[in-house]
């Protein structure tokens, strides 16, 4: 699941970027995040442990 989450941050740098630069859309752009995820993983994927997951990802992301 990690690589899924790490692709779409990819493939979207632009919600990435806006979420590291504005504290106020980060629940907005959180919440994108956390559809993809489940989208590209066909909904199978455990809800609470894809936002423990995706909450994780962002956290490291703005710490570099």
């Amino acid at each position: 699941m990690n690589e899924s989450i790490e692709k779409l941050f990819k493939e979207n740098q632009k919600s990435l970027d806006e979420y590291r630069a504005k504290e106020k859309k980060r629940s907005k752009i959180f919440d994108f995040f956390v559809g993809r995820v489940h989208a590209n993983l066909n909904d199978l994927a455990n809800p609470d442990l894809v936002d423990k997951l995706v909450k994780e990802s962002l956290e490291k992301l703005l710490k570099k």
